[in-house]
């Protein structure tokens, strides 16, 4: 088989596994969180303790502590051969294919046991009781993006704001997309708010928001599956107001303009699903007062705002 057709190979076998796996399991091993997963026609393949078991029965974690590395093994059937896709996030980032041939899973899970004992350094283990064992080729290194690019992600969340609309609360929704590099993301959203009506005797007016910003977030800390982000803003809406119940009832429109400061908070879920919370406080350069003729202000602008929100978010490759 050639190599461009196991690569193709590979890859269908991924989307065919992210479809008809069944419940991942997960495990610590040597300072790093392994969990797999097995297609239908791979149920022989080793859960996540026992590749654990495999993998510690050829060495010996090292003792200083590592940075947190994730690694994702996705079993599965290539024909008559067994397949195993391996990914790791984190301090080492990368994706290795494995086939191996045989009536069962046990071959390729030896091979996959002898790759991860590189991938984490294990030391050998010492031993005058038994012969040692017939020494295995090193598994090749995997493969680096050397541009450090990540993924990207496409998100949308519900949030709350206080001060966009004056002194009150409103319901915010909000949607962007993201390019994350390996310490630095990029992101590029879009919000509106539900309008507020805002009572102004003898009538009302209603006003409303509406625009997009800039983001670029710097990630300094990771726990696990959590990673965490400070982030600066540029949004730019426009504002409108619309007068009823007036002498004469009149709409008016202006250019909002605001910088912002916050922190992001990201839980990955799987692969390709996270959860999003984000925290910012605005700080308008340019805004607008609803004033009615002869009547009076709706009220006055404030100097500082913020907003909490909550999301999903999708991510790909």
């Amino acid at each position: 088989m050639s190599r461009r057709r196991r690569l193709l190979g590979g890859v269908a076998g991924s989307w065919f596994c992210l479809l008809t796996c069944g419940a991942a399991h997960a495990a610590e091993l040597a300072g790093a969180t392994l969990d797999t997963e097995s297609a239908a026609g791979a149920e022989s393949c080793p859960s996540a303790e026992a590749l654990k078991d495999r993998t510690l029965a050829l060495g010996i974690p090292p003792q200083e502590p590592r940075e947190p590395l994730l690694i994702h093994v996705a079993f599965r059937r290539d024909g008559d051969d067994f397949a195993a896709t391996v990914r790791t996030s984190g301090r080492t980032a990368g994706e290795r294919e494995l086939t191996a041939a045989g009536p069962d899973c046990n071959p390729l899970a030896a091979a996959t046991a002898v790759m991860l004992a590189v991938l984490l350094d294990l030391r050998p283990r010492e031993s005058v009781a038994e012969p040692a064992p017939k020494p295995l080729p090193p598994a090749p290194p995997l493969k680096r993006d050397s541009s450090g690019f990540r993924h990207v992600s496409l998100g949308g969340e519900l949030a709350g704001a206080f001060g966009l609309l004056g002194p009150a609360f409103s319901m915010v929704y909000a949607g962007d997309a993201r390019a994350r590099f390996s310490f630095l993301e990029l992101a590029l959203g879009g919000f509106g708010l539900v309008d507020r009506e805002v009572g102004l005797p003898p009538g009302t007016v209603d006003v409303g928001l509406a625009g997009g910003d800039l983001g670029l977030c710097a990630y300094f800390w990771r726990a696990g599956r959590v990673d965490v982000a400070a982030c600066a803003s540029l949004a730019l809406g426009r504002f409108h107001g619309t007068g009823q119940g007036f002498f004469i009832d009149k709409n008016g429109a202006s250019l909002w303009i605001a910088g912002g400061l916050g922190a992001t908070l990201g839980f990955e879920l799987s692969r390709h699903w996270a959860l999003r919370l984000d925290l910012d406080a605005l700080v308008p350069f340019r805004q607008y007062r609803p004033e009615v003729e002869l009547v009076g202000t709706a009220y006055h602008a404030s100097p500082l705002a913020g907003t909490v929100g909550f999301g999903p978010e999708f991510r790909f490759p």
